[in-house]
């Protein structure tokens, strides 16, 4: 496929299948946005992209608190653009039962 001019914001892009799409994309001619709370595995990810011919930006955001969200979001605006597509990955998984969830575990995970 060609991703040519499309802008794509990948959270949680640091490692993982989010690193794998971030990768995948940037190859296909996608400017890539990777957005994570890990910052130098983000960084590195980018820099990965950019020595490969890639267009690659990296932002710090820990989607979980609103006020980097709407950082994020300001900072794409005014240096990247309008965003294209959306590929929600960041996330944390809990090894227990749902059931035995506090309310703050069920909160991270959600």
């Amino acid at each position: 496929m060609n991703f040519h001019d499309e802008i794509v914001l990948i959270t949680g892009a640091s490692n993982g299948i989010g690193r794998g799409l971030a990768l995948s994309y940037a190859e296909q001619g996608a400017t890539v946005i990777a957005c994570d709370k890990d910052e130098e595995h983000g960084r590195q990810l980018v820099g990965e992209i950019r020595e490969n011919g890639g267009n690659g930006f990296f932002f710090y955001c820990d989607v979980r608190d609103p006020k980097n969200i709407n950082e994020l979001f300001d900072e794409i605006k005014q240096h990247v653009g309008t965003i294209s597509i959306l590929i929600n990955n960041a996330g944390v998984s809990s090894f227990q039962p749902l059931f035995e969830l506090d309310i703050d575990q069920w909160d991270d995970v959600i």
